[in-house]
This record gives C-alpha cells, sequence and structure tokens, in this order.
C-alpha cells in the first residue's frame, strides 16, 4: 500500500512540474507575441532555433523551406548564428518576408529546456492556443503539415 501511495505523490509532484513549465512556456510566448507585429490573421508560429537538437533543427529548416509561402504560418528564426549559411541550406531567401521575424534580440527563446527544440505555437486571433515541440519524442511539426 505505501508503495502505492508513494507512487501516486510522485506522479502528482511530476505532472504538476511539466504543468507549471506547459504555463511557464504559454506566459512566456503570449508575452514574446505582444513584443513584436504578429498579425491576427496567423494560425500558426513556428519557431526555428539555430542551435540545440541537430535533427529536431533538420526538420525545422524542411518544414521551412516546403511551407515558407504559406501566408497562416509566422515563422521565427532566433538564436541563429548566420542567415546567409541557413539561407543556403534551405534554398529560401528570407530577408524581407512579411511571415519571417530574424529574432536578433531573442525575444523567442523560450526560457525552459525545451529551447533546443523547434516549437509551434497555434494561434486563434492572436492568441495562444497551444504549443507542442518538434523533438525526439513528439512530431509538432508533422501534425501541423497533416493539419495544412
Amino acid at each position: 500500500m505505501k508503495i502505492i501511495l508513494k507512487f501516486i505523490v510522485l506522479f502528482l509532484l511530476f505532472s504538476s512540474c511539466i504543468d507549471s513549465v506547459t504555463k511557464k512556456e504559454t506566459e512566456f510566448l503570449t508575452n514574446a507575441i505582444n513584443q513584436v507585429p504578429v498579425d491576427n490573421h496567423y494560425k500558426w508560429i513556428v519557431i526555428l532555433p539555430g542551435t540545440g537538437c541537430h535533427g529536431c533543427i533538420q526538420e525545422g529548416e524542411y518544414f521551412l523551406k516546403s511551407h515558407i509561402e504559406n501566408n497562416e504560418i509566422f515563422f521565427v528564426l532566433t538564436k541563429i548564428s548566420s542567415l546567409k549559411i541557413l539561407q543556403q541550406k534551405t534554398g529560401v531567401s528570407l530577408n524581407n518576408r512579411e511571415n519571417v521575424l530574424i529574432d536578433k534580440r531573442l525575444i523567442f527563446n523560450i526560457p525552459t529546456q525545451n529551447n533546443i527544440y523547434p516549437c509551434v505555437v497555434s494561434l486563434k486571433d492572436g492568441k495562444v492556443v497551444s504549443h507542442s515541440f518538434q523533438s525526439p519524442g513528439n512530431t509538432a511539426l508533422y501534425d501541423l503539415e497533416k493539419l495544412l
């Protein structure tokens, strides 16, 4: 009985930690969106970090290349070490695009351990509805692609 009780307590503690991280990320994303001109017509924001999980970032770059013309997606490029190299890798000119923000001030550098993963933010009327990360255990970009 004590083992079951310990398991329940650990589960509740762990789940509350996850909820607090998610809440922190949501509040951060809401504040970041309020700092930059993100039009209300966008349905998604895709945040692509320049550093972090290599395979996940490559998936994000491929997604960017495939969907750069989609006017429902706002792309944020944060922690980018070289815009020129990114443009060469993707074959996409990223300058002067209305749906691309080069985040030089790191406004969208999410303050949790998830900042190494691309992030998909779902919006409704310019407000954050939900967010998820493209990580080894999560398919956020694939899930978004199915919705497009």
